[in-house]
């Protein structure tokens, strides 16, 4: 059985993984984002009409090689090798080209938008974090280590009958305050890692 009371808060401060460079984050979004790769494959699908339709311009010509036999003249028989293509002259594939040109131009747009967008997602997301984690870190050196200071030192003053009650517990309020201001920090770092991961794909530890 855990005694409750001797529960406390793991220290994260030291394992902290370092938050990947601005491009990496990016490239890695653009791998492993379904929305991004969605995207991807329309434009590539869009493409590859338009070269569809390019080609439907171009003749193609077929070659057909048989034999030929006839009754006539005591039933003759011979090679026929003929060559055939077909001529666009009129039906040169101007609505499909249209109609595919416009799929490529909205997807490629499209894929660019969402590419600016996650951009400034991850950009914001990664700048937060690192002020976040330098903020608590600050917090964590600073006012976290003089309440810690100030709480011993009520201890020892308190048993040593220099101070009174009111006065150490003001000092243990003191310094449980800053110990929630420390997890509101921390919790804050987490809250925008977690956002970087959803964005980026990248698991940040």
């Amino acid at each position: 059985m855990v005694d409750p009371l001797q529960l406390v808060a793991a220290d994260e401060s030291a394992v902290r993984s370092e938050v990947p460079p601005l491009e990496t984050l990016l490239g890695r979004a653009e791998t492993a984002r379904g929305d991004l790769l969605a995207l991807q494959k329309d434009l590539d699908a869009a493409r590859l009409s338009l070269k569809a339709a390019e080609r439907g311009r171009v003749p193609e010509p077929e070659v057909v090689i048989g034999t030929k036999s006839s009754n006539v003249a005591g039933a003759d028989r011979g090679g026929v090798l003929t060559l055939q293509a077909s001529l666009p002259l009129f039906d040169r594939n101007a609505p499909e080209r249209a109609v595919a040109l416009a799929r490529a131009s909205q997807a490629s747009a499209r894929a660019e938008a969402l590419r600016l967008v996650v951009r400034a997602d991850v950009a914001a997301l990664r700048a937060a974090i690192v002020e976040r984690r330098e903020t608590a870190e600050r917090y964590r050196l600073g006012a976290l280590a003089l309440t810690d200071e100030l709480e011993r030192i009520a201890q020892v003053s308190y048993d040593a009958g220099e101070r009174g009650i009111l006065e150490l517990l003001d000092a243990f309020r003191t310094s449980a305050s800053a110990r929630l201001r420390q997890a509101a920090l921390r919790a804050a770092v987490r809250e925008a890692e977690i956002e970087l991961d959803y964005v980026s794909g990248w698991e940040i530890r």
